[in-house]
């Protein structure tokens, strides 16, 4: 479920048994609270019901508990009067924030051609590939940063990203005398964590 997007909850209720049930009543409950009560008609045996098994509920962000109790006030005579309710639990998240996610970092030439295979000495271009995944804009600029094997090399802002928006901003470092050996880059965005996101987990990326 989303958060402020209206969901029908529906449960699964059968009459196992050999006998018609007769009316009966249910009760739905949220977080410990009572959201429903009502008359349920007669189930027949093996029947599954199509009737008042249902609860609209517009999801707040959090977790939460549902529970749902057939024949809440013992109205039938059951050869199991124990498997009458059902309880479930479900974390909603926060989808009307921005989420800026970086997915990669490329290199490019002097002549914006990309390249795998970086040779020392000779200059290249390197581009986080950043995207904000989220539903709304960021609303505002942040700050980015790159780390070259533990030292910082760059840093400065970035304009604000719509969501869904991949970013054409500041994400590139000009990597000018690329030195023989293992080095480690790393690009972060929102270094200072100015933008309020749904994940702040994905913000950066390590090759």
């Amino acid at each position: 479920p989303q958060a402020g997007q209206l969901v029908t909850c529906k449960a699964i209720l059968k009459n196992q048994g050999d006998a018609s049930t007769g009316v009966f009543n249910v009760k739905w409950y949220l977080d410990s609270s009572q959201v429903g009560l009502g008359s349920h008609k007669s189930l027949a045996p093996g029947e599954t019901s199509n009737d008042n098994v249902r609860f609209d509920w517009t999801p707040t962000v959090g977790r939460h508990g549902f529970y749902f109790a057939a024949d809440c006030y013992r109205q039938v005579s059951e050869s199991n009067e124990e498997n009458n309710n059902f309880s479930k639990s479900v974390t909603v998240a926060d989808n009307r924030k921005p989420d800026l996610v970086v997915t990669g970092i490329k290199f490019y030439n002097s002549s914006g051609q990309e390249v795998t295979d970086l040779i020392a000495g000779q200059k290249v271009t390197c581009k986080a590939i950043l995207r904000n995944q989220g539903s709304v804009s960021t609303g505002r600029g942040f700050n980015v940063k790159w780390h070259l094997d533990g030292t910082q090399i760059g840093y400065g802002s970035h304009t604000a990203l719509a969501a869904g928006a991949t970013s054409n901003g500041n994400v590139s470092y000009d990597w000018m005398i690329p030195t023989a050996g293992s080095h480690t880059l790393k690009f972060t965005a929102d270094c200072d964590n100015h933008i309020s996101e749904s994940n702040e987990d994905n913000n950066l990326y390590t090759i």
